[in-house]
């Protein structure tokens, strides 16, 4: 294989085996497990931290189709009274931790749980993946399909932990944003910054028995 598909395979057993000993150490709901490993799909800058050995904030699982959005949406709304779970995302985002109530928060975007797991219900993968802001949070691992998805570019920018811009996002990245990842390190040179659409629709699709 060529060195890119080396890296790519390596970091797809490496994602899969960080989520199994999360799920073990944390003792994670096993519905929850049983949910994400039979519909969930990792995406989100967790799979960067990961590449670096470093603990992600949160793993972020997103979903394929509004169905099963709407099962996972309905199983936790029944759960607890909706309106003690409800809170504002704006109040949240970017600034603190989200509070949990009885170890769950509902917000538009997404069902926040304990052992920083959060399912996105605010669309699914392929609505989400053009709204992220940078090229690295744009890999993902499909979990009943044992698929691992990143192009090379994002592979190098996640490697390289240089900022790059993702093209098919039409608003700009937030200054706090970019903030946020520079405090991790992160460097933004605007002259790799900017890529071409093209540039993201090549993928490794990789597929592997001893993952």
């Amino acid at each position: 294989m060529m060195n890119f598909e080396v890296k790519a395979h390596e970091l797809k057993k490496k994602v899969r085996r960080t989520i199994e000993n999360h799920f073990t150490e944390k003792s994670v709901d096993s519905w929850v497990q049983a949910n994400i490993w039979t519909n969930g799909v990792l995406s989100g800058s967790a799979i960067s931290s990961i590449y670096h050995d470093e603990k992600p904030k949160d793993y972020d699982i997103y979903f394929k189709d509004h169905t099963i959005i709407g099962t996972v949406r309905t199983v936790f709304e029944t759960l607890e009274d909706k309106q003690k779970l409800i809170v504002d995302w704006n109040d949240y985002a970017g600034n603190t931790d989200i509070p949990l109530i009885n170890g769950k928060c509902f917000t538009k975007r997404a069902i926040t749980l304990e052992h920083d797991i959060q399912y996105i219900i605010m669309g699914t993968l392929n609505e989400c993946r053009p709204t992220f802001d940078f090229i690295h949070c744009m890999p993902y691992y499909d979990f009943a399909e044992d698929k691992f998805y990143i192009s090379e570019r994002q592979l190098q920018s996640i490697a390289d932990k240089m900022l790059v811009f993702n093209p098919l996002r039409e608003k700009p990245a937030t200054q706090a944003r970019i903030e946020k990842f520079q405090k991790r390190g992160w460097g933004l040179d605007i002259r790799k910054s900017i890529l071409p659409k093209a540039d993201l629709t090549k993928h490794a699709v990789l597929v592997t028995m001893d993952a």
